[in-house]
């Protein structure tokens, strides 16, 4: 059922690493963002997938809220920062403390 998705986001940690090598010679940092499961509009308005969906994803969390789109913004501004100019080849998560690695 999430094979599709699980391969997708692998695809994107993988990518995310080798643009960050081939491009930092040219110094461009390359970092991607992790994003739980976030209440958007789009996923708001289909009551049966937050039916199923939201029960797991708050349980899952350690900030028991829904995630909303504006909670990615900080981490986007910041990598788009040069506050963050040392890093590169990172994923960052962004989930409510669903992920504890």
């Amino acid at each position: 059922m999430f094979l599709h998705y699980v391969g997708s986001k692998g695809a994107v940690f993988a990518m995310t690493r080798a643009m960050a090598t081939e491009l930092a010679a040219d110094n461009i940092r390359v970092n991607s963002i992790v994003a739980g499961f976030t209440a958007s509009k789009s996923v708001v308005n289909h009551p049966v997938m937050m039916e199923k969906i939201r029960p797991h994803t708050l349980n899952a969390r350690m900030i028991k809220r829904d995630m909303l789109p504006e909670d990615l913004c900080g981490a986007a501004v910041f990598l788009a920062s040069d506050a963050s100019g040392f890093i590169t080849g990172q994923a960052i998560n962004i989930d409510g403390g669903a992920i504890t690695y």
